[in-house]
């Protein structure tokens, strides 16, 4: 019995100067301590993604400059969630107390509670939705969504990598060219006319980092130019559009310009991140592009049916493959005079950018 307790307590000890030292880590680079919880049932058809997906959102929330993630069991957890799920409600039990204490019991200064449902019935893909809580005050300083797969490593990287983005405004996988959340430095040749684009992943999804620049039918180059097909890819209907991407390659959906837009901050601020820092004119008061993400946006201008076309250097515009109805569908915008991404509906005969996102 003498011999287990002393075991016992040894192990005790080992685990108290463990947490001491990762709050002393945590500390000394001056980052606030986050644990990830995992709320509601875990998925039957996939044993196993919680643990998957909270360790992976950790470690894309710890490459961010304010956070460091800890681990913490669910069941330790529970009772901490609890807590704050009353004061979040208005109901703040014992006034915060036993929340407070709690929080400081575990070492963390902030929740991020995550919860996952399913979307549609193949039980294969999910929404994701996390919020970042403050413990000690019980305020809600973030939250984020995502949706996709998680029966795959891979998928679960790259949606804890979009959430972690969203939740820290920062591109923790920016440069790394790790597959993650923002990887450049990648092409993609069009086997039909041999013209080879730049390509980058952004939340997990693979884009062109160029309009599309292939001939068809009804397509045109802006002011009938050349040179303008080669600086600006090429416009098209969205008949034309939605036969002009390569094999494995599709016009981008609505849902999918949805996410990016998300991905890069909401729609006040993404045009600003996704477009291009050179090739736009400017407007005083009105912040130069970023192009945070590699995306590379370009203004194209537009045309119509008539051949005429205004406003490229000022405005770009893209298709989505999404229709509105069965004169319109959906496309982005993107200015010189705003920072925000536009969506509208666009008349089918208008000849927009195309940009493609992988199959």
């Amino acid at each position: 019995m003498a011999a287990g307790r002393v075991g016992l307590d040894g192990r005790l000890k080992m685990a108290v100067l463990l947490f001491l030292a990762l709050c002393a880590v945590a500390a000394a680079q001056g980052k606030d301590t986050v644990a990830v919880y995992m709320d509601g049932a875990e998925p039957k058809s996939i044993p196993g993604s919680f643990k998957i997906f909270s360790g992976e959102l950790g470690k894309a929330i710890s490459r961010s400059t304010q956070y460091i993630a800890v681990n913490r069991s669910n069941n330790i957890l529970d009772n901490l969630a609890k807590e704050l799920n009353y004061a979040l409600s208005g109901a703040v039990k014992d006034g915060g107390a036993e929340r407070k204490k709690i929080g400081k019991q575990l070492g963390v200064q902030y929740l991020c509670v995550v919860e996952v449902s399913p979307v549609g019935t193949t039980g294969r893909e999910f929404y994701v939705t996390a919020k970042l809580v403050n413990v000690t005050s019980a305020v809600e300083v973030n939250s984020a969504t995502a949706k996709g797969e998680l029966k795959e490593p891979d998928n679960m990287m790259a949606l804890a990598r979009a959430i972690a983005l969203e939740l820290t405004g920062v591109d923790v996988w920016a440069g790394s060219g790790g597959g993650g959340s923002n990887t450049t430095g990648t092409t993609f040749t069009d086997s039909r006319d041999g013209k080879t684009y730049k390509t980058v992943t952004i939340g997990g999804k693979r884009w062109f980092a160029q309009n599309l620049n292939y001939a068809t039918s009804g397509s045109k180059c802006y002011e009938n130019n050349t040179g303008n097909c080669d600086k600006y890819g090429r416009l098209y209907t969205w008949d034309d559009a939605m036969k002009a991407c390569p094999a494995g390659w599709h016009v981008a959906k609505d849902e999918e310009w949805e996410a990016l837009v998300k991905t890069a901050g909401g729609e006040k601020v993404a045009g600003t991140k996704l477009k291009s820092s050179t090739g736009w004119n400017s407007k005083s008061g009105v912040p130069a592009g970023t192009d945070n993400y590699g995306f590379s946006a370009l203004p194209g201008g537009y045309g119509s049916s008539d051949g005429y076309f205004s406003t490229a250097g000022n405005y770009g515009f893209w298709w989505s493959a999404t229709e509105g109805t069965a004169n319109d569908a959906w496309d982005r915008g993107m200015g010189y005079d705003y920072g925000n991404v536009l969506r509208n509906l666009g008349d089918k005969t208008y000849l927009f950018s195309v940009r493609c996102a992988q199959d």
